[in-house]
């Protein structure tokens, strides 16, 4: 099942196997900044989304969908 896009800060990055599933953006960017392997974060400072777009989010998607509000 394909669900609608929603709102997300920055880019995306999942496997190709998870495009088809819901996703709720809780937090954005990455606290450590010292890895020395990777370059997906670096110099995006880290952010948790605020609960009132978390709620905002979830209950636009569930209208989306048709689904029951839990």
């Amino acid at each position: 099942m394909l669900y609608p896009e929603l709102h997300f800060t920055g880019q995306v990055w999942r496997p190709p196997y998870e495009a088809g599933s819901q996703l709720l953006q809780l937090t954005y960017g990455y606290t450590w900044h010292k890895c020395k392997f990777c370059s997906l974060y670096h110099g995006t400072p880290f952010r948790m989304s605020p609960l009132s777009e978390v709620e905002e989010v979830r209950i636009e998607a569930t209208i989306r969908n048709n689904l029951s509000i839990v």
